[in-house]
């Protein structure tokens, strides 16, 4: 981590640095454990970027790419976990499909060695997490 980074992350509170791990660039944050982020907290989320295990799966693809003069956007809230959850539709990568992580390796993620889903499920309580 560089020196203004560094210095930056000693400044957050602790919800701030699980909103950093919990985001897009989650995937592009380096040397987590200087955060200093404690075993009660996990950074687990729901992330809108869910990937289908199929193109197909989507509601979408029956309308991309339109050739239409006008695209119309039939989807409504129903994106990413949300739509996979209310279709019962299978995730390719479960991890960030509102599951806790925890460092150990992924099995399903490749490039998220050190980081797995917690075998509970994660949800206890009023959104509060099992350890890391």
């Amino acid at each position: 981590m560089n020196g203004k980074i560094h210095q930056l992350a000693k400044q957050l509170t602790l919800a701030e640095k699980c909103t950093l791990l919990s985001g897009q660039d989650m995937w592009h944050t380096h040397d987590v454990e200087r955060l200093n982020i404690p075993g009660k907290i996990n950074p687990g989320g729901k992330l809108s970027e869910t990937f289908p295990v199929a193109y197909a799966d989507l509601p979408v693809s029956q309308y991309y790419p339109g050739t239409e003069a006008t695209s119309e956007y039939r989807e409504g809230l129903y994106v990413g976990y949300r739509y996979a959850t209310t279709a019962k539709k299978e995730v390719r990568f479960p991890f960030g499909f509102h599951q806790p992580v925890r460092r150990e390796g992924h099995p399903s993620c490749p490039g998220a060695e050190g980081l797995r889903p917690c075998p509970s499920g994660g949800r206890k309580g009023k959104g509060r997490h099992d350890s890391l």
